[in-house]
């Protein structure tokens, strides 16, 4: 037994125990200060003093391992849970026995005293049940039956709540409230997850252009996901199997068998079952509905080999049919409304190997499908007659289709991946460099990128225009399935003996300036820990790589913005030795990269609340008044100033330099200072690079940009300098076809701050005598091209959007 400051993190003692006392659990009695009660496997108790390192007292035991200790709401109390099923009810003063109760499902995991003035005890089993015991009575009085699937970890009541909270071997956390009697609690909240490593995970884009959800499946059963907001993960329910456990089978194997593959399609959710899912060495195929988020009405199976197993399944872009290939190589189509046969691929036309994957086309033409033996072949959809074969010369064991591009990606046992176009039937990329088993891939919204996944731990994202290797990295564990979102701005992995589904922000998707190179020439990876979902923020996430594995600090939280990186990639063979720091997200100030052509335009790449924010400023101002006027703070006493002693003096007068008092009238003129904006602001204009000024407005927030713009306004002649350099810095930024978004918010904001005083300038008189920059009516001069700059710039990009439409239209119209 250790015993460790948690403030400092040091081993303050260590106890040893003879041989003969195996500590199985520990709880400290309320009361004892430093003190602590230890459980043994032989059944025997220990009374031990942490300060000391002493042992106090021994209990003897009841003949049976100790698994379970609880502090009851009186002092000196405690409940004993054994391994056969007794639960003792002791008092440790007086080393004496109150009560015992036997549970009859034996092994006792865990044991809760109710706290809220009801004499209630709480045990937990190993087969997921949850016994109520009356204390007063002595006596059970309920059982919240499979209230977990598998062992119950953890019993809990809430301090002072009718409230209990269990966790179980499941990967749930349940809360349960007592507000419809004693015997009958019902579950308040609860967040659970696959109890075994998910397998196959895949993006459900709803129809009605909802928020994506994601399908994982792992331990036999199906999940639904939310990403943004994990209490609404729920699991998809396979029928009334509660009833059914109740009747004497075991919960767990009443469930289907583990998924292996499944597809799903949104176009009828609202209508019947839309999803369909093939098991692992069965020869049923499962229809599932998003809609009631549970087990579908339908059961497929093989009309020429009923007993065959089903490997693949695919749903018709329509979402009217679903299709089925077993391990004798054949392809059935079924109705997903009625349930009905509606054909089959002729014997001779069939794989000669299992089938490893079925998709659809967007047309609803083609069928496509894989199988071991090598071949792709293509399918009349209608009629389920081949049309044509690709043959390779290795076992095909993964493929999926890009519908928009209709790119089929078929991985096969040589570790390549191959990109054959559809409609030509040709070969139009070839990708090599993963080292083991190929376990998923994934196409990106747009099409231009597949990201893949293997065993040897890599996750490669290849570019498909330019056919090169765009980035890769290595995750402590190996991946065993990916998905890409729907707007492409995340990407969710699953790996070996975890859990959880990670998900990794797209820096491409939202930073700007996030460029991308070709990593061919960098023959090793960065390796890089799986997010986490701590709690605190660190500056940097330090990865390092070596003989020994992989340290990694905590990760940053995600706060949307794009994340930047250095690396430092060692030399030398075997893995690559150096360190990958990945520094905490700071919003961006840099300058966004020149437009291709003098006629184009780019935006800023800021948020549009950025922007947004400082055109309606005025309208957020007002939203924002206090409801009440600010009351005047009531008169203070008049004191005269007086000098700290041990005698009252008061201060002397303050004299200028002739020995004169100070005049007490204020020198307004003295009061106006030169910010870091307008010297910037005078820097630039005089050296024509308003970089520095740019960068600087980016930092700062849409109130203290409205500060600045309205601090220019004046009458005499340093008041016109700076409206005359801010006229000129807006018809640079106009003319120079840059952070175009940005710079009409800008122009809003000081035309509307200053537009009066901009108005009365450009009646004045040209006066020979000033400077250009310090001539009011020289402002008028600079409006007025600024007003040219400004149509120009428009004129200019309605012309692009027209040609734009002209082709978006010309091209609509070839298809």
């Amino acid at each position: 037994m250790k015993v460790i400051q948690i403030k400092r993190g040091v081993i303050l003692s260590e106890v040893q125990f003879p041989y003969g006392f195996d500590t199985t659990c520990i709880l400290h009695p309320s009361g004892y200060l430093n003190k602590v009660l230890l459980g043994s496997s032989q059944g025997q108790l220990e009374l031990w003093n942490l300060n000391t390192s002493t042992k106090l007292y021994q209990f003897k035991g009841w003949g049976s391992g100790v698994t379970a200790l609880a502090q009851s709401p009186a002092l000196d109390v405690v409940a004993i849970g054994l391994e056969n099923g007794k639960i003792y009810i002791h008092n440790l003063k007086y080393d004496r026995t109150i009560m015992v109760f036997e549970q009859v499902e034996g092994f006792v995991t865990s044991l809760s005293f109710r706290s809220d003035g009801q004499a209630f005890l709480a045990s937990g089993t190993m087969e997921g049940h949850v016994a109520l015991w009356d204390l007063e009575n002595k006596k059970r009085i309920a059982v919240m039956e499979y209230a977990h699937e598998g062992k119950v970890i953890k019993v809990e009541y809430l301090n002072q709540q009718p409230v209990m909270v269990t966790t179980g071997m499941d990967n749930a956390i349940r809360m349960w409230i007592f507000d419809q009697g004693i015997e009958k609690p019902r579950t308040l909240r609860q967040v659970s997850g696959h109890s075994g490593p998910p397998n196959l995970i895949r993006f459900y884009s709803k129809a009605s252009g909802a928020a994506a959800s994601l399908l994982t499946v792992g331990d036999r059963s199906m999940r639904n996901l939310d990403c943004f907001f994990t209490g609404r993960t729920v699991e998809l329910p396979q029928g009334k199997l509660m009833a059914q456990a109740k009747s004497g089978y075991a919960y767990s194997s009443l469930k289907k068998p583990p998924i292996t593959m499944f597809a799903s399609n949104s176009q009828k959710e609202t209508e019947w079952d839309n999803i369909i899912t093939a098991h692992l060495n069965s020869s049923e195929a499962y229809t599932w509905s998003f809609e009631r988020q549970s087990l579908g009405k339908h059961t497929f199976k093989s009309a020429k080999d009923p007993k065959r197993a089903i490997t693949a399944v695919g749903l018709s872009a329509c979402g009217n049919f679903g299709f089925t290939g077993s391990a004798s190589g054949v392809i059935d189509k079924f109705n997903m409304q009625s349930g009905e046969h509606r054909g089959l691929t002729q014997t001779a036309q069939s794989h000669k190997g299992m089938v490893t994957g079925i998709e659809c086309d967007a047309s609803n033409n083609t069928l496509v499908s894989t199988s071991l033996d090598g071949s792709i072949r293509f399918w009349s959809l209608s009629t389920i007659a081949l049309e044509d074969t690709i043959t390779l010369e290795h076992p095909i064991n993964k493929m999926v289709l890009n519908k928009d591009s209709n790119l089929l990606a078929v991985v096969s046992d040589d570790l390549c991946i191959r990109l054959f176009d559809i409609d030509t039937k040709k070969l139009v990329r070839l990708f090599q460099g993963h080292e083991n088993q190929i376990t998923d891939m994934a196409f990106s919204p747009d099409g231009r990128w597949l990201v893949s996944a293997s065993s040897d731990g890599s996750i490669r994202t290849w570019d498909l225009p330019s056919g090169r290797l765009l980035d890769w990295f290595i995750t402590p564990r190996a991946p065993t399935s990916l998905a890409v979102g729907p707007d492409g701005d995340m990407l969710a992995t699953t790996h070996t003996d975890t859990l959880g589904v990670y998900l990794w922000t797209n820096s491409a998707h939202y930073g700007y300036d996030f460029q991308l190179h070709s990593t061919a020439d960098r023959a090793q990876p960065a390796t890089v820990g799986l997010p986490t979902a701590a709690g605190k923020s660190s500056e940097s996430i330090l990865v390092e790589e070596g003989e020994d594995g992989v340290e990694s600090g905590d990760e940053d939280e995600d706060n949307g913005e794009a994340e930047t990186s250095t690396e430092t990639i060692g030399k030398g063979k075997g893995k690559a030795k150096g360190k990958r720091t990945l520094e905490a997200s700071t919003p961006s100030t840099s300058t966004p990269s020149k437009p291709l052509a003098k006629s184009l335009y780019t935006f800023s790449g800021q948020p549009k609340s950025r922007w947004h924010t400082l055109a309606n400023l005025d309208l957020i101002k007002e939203r924002n008044k206090p409801l009440e006027a600010i009351k005047a703070p009531e008169a203070a006493p008049f004191f005269l100033p007086t000098v700290t002693g041990l005698e009252p003096k008061f201060a002397p007068v303050d004299t200028d330099e002739n020995g004169e008092p100070k005049s007490k009238i204020m020198d307004f003129g003295s009061l106006r200072t030169r910010t870091k904006f307008l010297q910037l602001l005078e820097k630039s204009h005089e050296s024509r690079d308003y970089t520095e000024l740019h960068k600087h407005l980016l930092s700062m927030g849409p109130a203290a940009i409205d500060a600045e713009f309205r601090s220019m306004s004046g009458l005499d002649a340093e008041g016109v300098n700076h409206l005359h350099r801010m006229l000129a810095f807006l018809e640079r930024q106009l003319n120079s076809h840059d952070n175009f978004e940005l710079t009409q918010a800008y122009l809003n904001l000081f035309l509307r701050v200053q537009g009066d005083v901009l108005v009365q300038h450009n009646f004045k008189k040209e006066d020979p005598s000033l400077p250009d920059e310090a001539d009011a009516s020289s402002l008028g001069r600079r409006l007025r091209k600024l007003v040219e700059a400004q149509q120009a710039g428009w004129g200019r990009l309605q012309g692009l959007f027209q040609s734009t439409l002209c082709l978006t239209q010309y091209f609509m119209n070839m298809q």
